[in-house]
């Protein structure tokens, strides 16, 4: 059976909707993270922070969207 090609796009759109609840830092840090596979120290670089921070957003952000 062929996949559903409507899957991905209402994948991307719950997941879209799922990172718009998280503050503007959060998000970002999820971003740099998990698409781009940045490790913390360069996330820290680039949010102007500690790489203690960004695990902290991190583990947040998770929360949350769980």
């Amino acid at each position: 059976m062929a996949p559903d090609p409507a899957g991905g796009s209402v994948t991307r759109e719950a997941l879209l909707q799922a990172l718009d609840v998280l503050p503007a830092q959060q998000r970002a840090a999820v971003i740099l993270r998990y698409y781009h596979d940045y490790p913390y120290a360069t996330i820290a670089r680039i949010l102007n922070t500690t790489s203690t921070n960004v695990g902290a957003m991190l583990s947040r952000a998770l929360d949350r969207l769980r």
